[in-house]
């Protein structure tokens, strides 16, 4: 086994909890298979009254979240001399330069990206389906620009980058990392007794993040103009978006935040499962790989399925919004949507496993372990 830290954010490694958490947990597990023996570090966001100030004045969450000189401190207390460094998630990233310089020399970090702070924040300045708002200020420009900067700062300062999606991978290496491995998404089949009842679509998403609530918005409006029956089910927070939507659309049937039980038991009753991402949102969503697991019907876009591959089987896709609406009611019948299970069955089934991950893993940071060492004779 090989020394190494794993520096992450309070609750990251919880069970439960949303897509970060699932990917926390999917890249400790991976590492764990791959040969790493892992010492987890916990740092904290910081709480002191200056630092609190900083962020109400400029909410960067890169400069402002965490306390350098505490983390390094809890990082070198845990293991003075670890082999490896993987961060989870850049807003720690700043820790890196500061540790490296209180570590052996050889000392080597990976950044376990969840995707990039400046690729959501762009998304929050966009209309609806378009482009920049028109009330987009000169001070949120600049907070996008600096993010991009630190994004540039940070890739010198890891020997390697795992990240969570084809695109991302190739704004990785725009922002300098020499070295960047994409990790797919991995299922773990965990079927439902699908038994869809009446005419229901399901969704699943938190309300107020742009990409999620964009998404339902675009098929919403394209599901009304083409008349579309029965209930969207909306499933998630915050409960005022989601009262607002249910009074907007008719065919909005909001259901608020559910236990991972009730939501399985409300899963299994659906025709098929939306997911309607027609942005690049950073990382990858795991909701798809739940509803792989759940093998249901599922109706995506080439984007919501970014970081997702497979050897055999075809996903329900379209990349329009009036497109996807029309696919969503095709499965209210009941052949379509029989058909479509056994594809997303085979898709799930063809999907890497665990195990094919931490076998990546570790051959590219042999590889890249190796290529280092080769270099310096």
């Amino acid at each position: 086994m090989v020394s190494a830290l794993f520096i992450h954010s309070p609750g990251h490694l919880d069970s439960g909890g949303g897509g970060v958490q699932a990917c926390s947990r999917e890249y400790y597990s991976a590492l764990q298979r791959a040969g790493f023996e892992l010492t987890p570090v916990e740092v904290p966001p910081d709480r002191r009254l200056a630092s609190r100030i900083r962020r109400r004045i400029w909410g960067d969450p890169y400069s402002t979240w965490i306390d350098i000189g505490d983390a390094v401190r809890r990082a070198l207390a845990a293991a003075p001399a670890p082999k490896w460094v993987f961060i989870n998630q850049h807003y720690l990233g700043s820790i890196a330069p500061v540790l490296r310089k209180a570590l052996p020399e050889g000392t080597r970090f990976v950044m376990l990206s969840h995707g990039l702070e400046s690729t959501d924040y762009l998304h929050e300045l966009r209309e609806i389906g378009g482009g920049p708002r028109a009330d987009v200020t000169k001070r949120q420009a600049l907070m996008l620009g600096w993010r991009l900067v630190q994004e540039a700062r940070q890739a010198e300062a890891f020997d390697h980058v795992f990240c969570l999606s084809e695109f991302e991978r190739e704004i990785e290496h725009w922002l300098g990392s020499a070295s960047v491995t994409m990790i797919p998404r991995t299922i773990t089949p965990a079927p439902l007794d699908w038994r869809p009842e009446g005419m229901r679509l399901g969704f699943v998403g938190t309300l107020d993040h742009h990409p999620n609530r964009e998404g339902l918005l675009l098929f919403l409006r394209a599901y009304e103009a083409i008349g579309g029956r029965g209930e969207v089910r909306v499933v998630g927070g915050p409960d005022a978006a989601g009262r607002a939507l249910a009074s907007e659309y008719r065919a909005v049937r909001y259901l608020g935040p559910l236990s991972n039980e009730l939501l399985e038991a409300e899963a299994r009753t659906w025709s098929c499962f939306l997911h309607p991402i027609f942005c690049y949102a950073r990382g990858a969503s795991t909701k798809l790989a739940t509803a792989l697991s759940w093998e249901i019907p599922i109706v995506t876009t080439p984007t919501g399925r970014r970081g997702y591959v497979w050897r055999d089987g075809q996903l329900p896709t379209a990349n329009q919004p009036v497109e996807f609406a029309r696919l969503a009611a095709s499965m209210f019948d009941a052949n379509r949507a029989t058909e479509a299970r056994e594809e997303v069955r085979k898709v799930a089934a063809a999907s890497p496993t665990i195990e094919d991950v931490a076998e990546l893993i570790a051959s590219t940071l042999l590889h890249h372990e190796a290529a280092s060492a080769v270099g310096e004779l």
